[in-house]
């Protein structure tokens, strides 16, 4: 009892020191500097309601206040999370050992239940047979080249080739036909099993300087301990990607989602230039709802590749933010690969975010987005102290930065085709 009069005390000072009021049910900061939030597992945030947000129509930050008052919220500064990136495709060895089967049951690899082999039927997710695509006109790498490899009777995998001229096909077959078209350039060959394959094309469709960028955020209510962090670094890195590619139009859309039952399943804001609208959109969101564990991932990532993705040579990139998988169903599971496998046809790099309360089947989960759509692994640390605890992922030595300087690093590299290596946090100005 004591320490709830503790706790309401300093919400009531909180209040008088900004002269603002949280909406009913939202969690506010204990210190706007870095200080962690109260109660992590809180189901119960603000509705977040906005007018014209399911059409996409870009929505001032006071629009939708469920109680008549605008819902201001208080400014917390960017730099502040920490997280740490791992690319499976630069280490697929070791993504195979954590599928391989031991002599005892505690000897299985990590992820060795989550697959046909460990008896789990579900997900059915390729994870293994990668087989990688060079396409390149002359000594230039073709950006945005579609490779298909088709094998057996009908089976297919369809990628499209990054800044680096690289596409990535995943296949259980032994041979089969290789494909490749760009623009008026295009090649048909038989493929005999070989992991590594190099293209060259006499004629491709020339780069674009277009930045397709879609954030998807999971809004329930267990978001509550980090989302407004969350949109704090997001509004900055929108910022600082622009800033660093002057040269390049960027396009951004929204897509937060929930669960069935809940105020929404999905609330969407259409791709636009217009980076100050996006902002605003981001601002005003709250976290709410959920309930269960899993929330409607499947809808969310179904609804994501499906909007208006350019089909041109563009550097299309999708952040997947969220702390829990979607339900254990056949239909979702089969909707959810679906998905996966789109965006990867698409050309669309699926870069998941993981926060705190990930458990290890989301782990395998969103390192499977990852890897199936050229993307790569992130996942938020308890370096911050901001947050729940953060499930260590199962991978070898990685550097913990700034999320948001992360973030940037990574949009700059699937755009450029240039690696920069990460700076420690430690090490760096948020």
């Amino acid at each position: 009892m004591k320490k709830i009069i503790t706790v309401f005390l300093s919400f009531v000072l909180l209040f008088a020191l900004v002269s603002c009021s949280a909406k009913d049910g939202e969690l506010a900061p204990s210190d706007a500097s870095g200080g962690s939030f109260a109660d992590a597992s809180d189901m119960g945030g603000a509705s977040g309601a906005m007018a014209g947000a399911e059409t996409g129509e870009p929505t001032a930050p006071g629009d939708g206040a469920t109680d008549g008052d605008t819902p201001v919220k208080p400014t917390l500064p960017a730099g502040q999370l920490t997280a740490a990136e791992w690319r499976d495709l630069n280490h697929f060895e070791d993504w195979l050992a954590l599928f391989r089967s031991g002599q005892a049951e505690g000897e299985n690899g990590a992820f060795y239940s989550y697959v046909a082999e460990g008896g789990n039927t579900l997900w059915m997710l390729p994870y293994r047979g990668l087989v990688t695509v060079e396409v390149k006109n002359g000594e230039t790498p073709c950006t945005g080249a579609h490779v298909t490899l088709e094998w057996g009777e009908s089976s297919r995998y369809a990628a499209v080739t990054d800044a680096r001229g690289l596409a990535y096909l995943f296949t259980d077959g032994e041979e089969g036909t290789l494909t490749v078209t760009s623009g008026a350039g295009s090649y048909s060959g038989a493929w005999a099993g070989e992991s590594l394959v190099s293209v060259t094309l006499d004629q491709n469709e020339e780069k674009q300087s277009v930045m397709e960028i879609m954030f998807v955020i999971d809004t329930t209510g267990s978001m509550s301990d980090e989302l407004r962090y969350i949109q704090a670094e997001i509004d900055d890195v929108i910022g600082r990607v622009k800033e660093a590619n002057a040269d390049a139009t960027v396009r951004l859309a929204l897509l937060f989602y929930r669960d069935q039952g809940d105020e929404y399943v999905t609330r969407y804001f259409d791709s636009t230039e217009d980076l100050a609208a996006v902002k605003a959109n981001l601002a005003v969101q709250t976290a709410s709802g959920g309930g269960d564990y899993p929330e409607a991932v499947h809808t969310a990532l179904s609804e994501a590749v499906a909007k208006q993705w350019s089909s041109g040579a563009t550097t299309k990139l999708l952040f997947h933010v969220l702390d829990a998988p979607p339900h254990s169903d056949g239909q979702v599971a089969d909707t959810y690969r679906s998905a996966i496998l789109t965006a990867a046809e698409k050309g669309i790099r699926i870069i998941p975010v993981a926060s705190s309360g990930v458990n290890k089947m989301t782990e395998y989960l969103l390192r499977e987005e990852a890897l199936l759509t050229g993307g790569t692994y992130t996942f938020l640390t308890n370096d911050s102290g901001i947050g729940g605890d953060h499930l260590a992922p199962t991978v070898g030595e990685y550097t913990v930065e700034y999320l948001n300087a992360m973030l940037v690093r990574l949009i700059c590299e699937y755009y450029t085709g240039v690696a920069t290596p990460p700076v420690h946090w430690q090490q760096q100005q948020g």
